[in-house]
């Protein structure tokens, strides 16, 4: 079952700010060392940026332990695999934008040569039913074509991928976030044995 209400706030920002709400440490919050975590070999890139970026902002507060790898590891690839599929979505949008284009430049130059006579050339007047006209082409907004994708099979999947992660990562931030909350809410029961990482346990589901 998950947690209600707001997060409290980590045991060492507390001692850090002074105990100022004047209410008791947990008695038997598990106690791990200190230290900043080293990145997994495996990480990419992308995700390795969002691991300097946050351990450059937690690294003062004095909160993270080297346990916290996994963890780490896991929101930031997290957020790289969520900026790639949110810049596909963009980029597909843009693509069709830029087809429309063409095709209405297409459209337009073949119109302006309909209309140049052919010298010599006799116009006969055709009988019968007229020829149907050529619907011409238009140009969506950015905005209309990302609607119209949205409402596609495959537009409602990665859509629904993109807030699969984005809620994903709010569940990592509200756990582990930016100062590791969630380690205020566990008390150890027959020693660190007995210890289960939230963050670990929501990553798992």
């Amino acid at each position: 079952m998950g947690y209600h209400g707001p997060a409290p706030k980590p045991t060492a920002i507390r001692i850090r700010e002074g105990m100022r709400a004047h209410k008791p440490l947990p008695p038997n919050e598990p106690k791990y060392g200190p230290g900043l975590p080293l990145p997994p070999a495996t990480m990419s890139p992308s995700a390795r940026k969002y691991w300097d970026r946050l351990l450059e902002d937690m690294a003062s507060t004095g909160v993270l332990r080297v346990v916290d790898w996994m963890g780490l590891a896991k929101l930031c690839e997290d957020h790289a695999l969520h900026d790639m599929l949110l810049a596909g979505f963009w980029s597909n949008t843009q693509k069709i934008r830029e087809k429309q284009k063409q095709d209405l430049k297409l459209f337009q130059e073949a119109e302006q040569l309909s209309k140049i006579p052919v010298p010599g050339k006799k116009v006969k007047k055709k009988m019968g039913r007229p020829k149907k006209a050529q619907i011409k082409p238009v140009v969506q907004s950015i905005q209309e074509i990302a609607t119209e994708l949205a409402s596609s099979i495959d537009g409602r999947r990665l859509l629904s991928s993109i807030g699969e992660i984005a809620n994903r990562i709010q569940i990592q931030y509200r756990e582990y976030g930016l100062t590791p909350a969630a380690n205020s809410r566990v008390e150890a029961s027959g020693g660190a044995s007995g210890y289960v990482d939230p963050l670990e346990a929501a990553i798992a589901g």
